[in-house]
């Protein structure tokens, strides 16, 4: 990602609210605006020719996760997508149901493609998660870890 360290927060108020504070229920007053200023990327250094400064760089982000409910998953998916994760790896523990495998994410790979791209779109990036299923650990972590995350490139 790009770092700044300078950023403008703005209050925008919605409906009939007019002060910045909490209403009655808690919620906040309205939404608010952040901009950033002068993003640089955290992996060009001041030597770097400005040409290659504006190019950006993003290390690879992976993700394993024990299968959640497939509600859940529903909801997890576009947050996934939005944090710019490059390989979802979904696999079983030990209290994940054997059923959650046939829920209709995976019956139907449209949906779960759908969901992905709907977290693209609030992230305004164009690249989809790679998204393996897994659904025995063990042997996971024992014959196909290191051959699809490998100890030189990945850190874990």
């Amino acid at each position: 990602g790009l770092i700044t360290d300078e950023a403008v927060i703005e209050w925008l108020p919605e409906g009939k609210i007019k002060k910045a504070e909490p209403t009655k229920n808690g919620d906040p007053p309205g939404s608010l605006r952040v901009l950033l200023h002068s993003l640089t990327s955290p992996y060009t250094t001041p030597s770097d020719d400005t040409a290659s400064s504006s190019s950006s760089y993003s290390q690879p982000v992976s993700l394993i996760l024990a299968l959640p409910r497939p509600l859940q998953l529903g909801r997890i998916l576009p947050m996934v997508a939005q944090l710019g994760v490059d390989h979802l790896v979904l696999t079983s523990a030990q209290k994940v149901p054997k059923d959650y495998f046939g829920s209709h994410l995976f019956r139907k790979p449209n949906e779960l493609r759908r969901h992905l791209i709907e977290g693209l779109c609030q992230a305004g990036d164009v690249k989809i998660p790679k998204v393996t299923v897994v659904r025995r650990l063990k042997p996971f972590l024992e014959d196909d870890l290191d051959s699809m995350f490998p100890l030189d490139e990945y850190a874990r």
